[in-house]
């Protein structure tokens, strides 16, 4: 059974929304093309009109080699957000760990957080369930796939998540 964004309650929960923020950068680290980042504009204003404490995005970016790369960092793509939804993107500095649990006790009131590239852990291509545990388990009980073209591969960031969320709390595949 899928079920709509328009089916789940997000009030006062955090929400995790898988989006699909691949974007080309330039030599300089500056986007080139902000299409995909604009596709999950709607689904995050969706959300946001639904009073969560809080929305973390993920996303990953390129293919970085052997983990973290600040030439691969969601940097670029948290301050595009940030200018297109007109209300800052707070960037945490990890997906999993110590910085989401900070980022998790900083949501008093609806915020939106981007979780860096899930690509920096080489578990998330190789569909591992303790990395999809791990990013799961630091949210709340809300799970949303944004629309993307990444949604039909078989990541821990696509599909595993889904796992650690009760059915009646998914909300997948927009438009709505």
């Amino acid at each position: 059974m899928k079920l709509s964004i328009k089916d789940v309650s997000c009030a006062s929960k955090l929400v995790l929304v898988r989006c699909d923020l691949n974007v080309p950068l330039d030599n300089d680290g500056k986007i080139t093309d902000d299409t995909r980042i604009r596709a999950s504009i709607p689904t995050i204003q969706h959300l946001k009109s639904l009073s969560p404490k809080g929305i973390f995005l993920c996303s990953h970016l390129g293919r970085p080699k052997d983990g973290p790369d600040p030439k691969l960092s969601l940097s670029p793509v948290a301050e595009r957000l940030s200018a297109l939804l007109n209300e800052p993107v707070v960037l945490v500095s990890d997906c999993i760990g110590e910085p989401v649990t900070q980022a998790v006790s900083e949501c008093d009131t609806t915020k939106i957080f981007l979780l860096e590239n899930t690509r920096f852990y080489k578990e998330e291509s190789k569909n591992d369930p303790d990395f999809a545990s791990k990013v799961s388990r630091e949210r709340g009980a809300k799970r949303c796939l944004d629309r993307g073209a990444a949604l039909g591969k078989a990541t821990a960031r696509v599909t595993l998540y889904l796992t650690y969320f009760p059915l009646a709390s998914l909300a997948a595949r927009l438009p709505f």
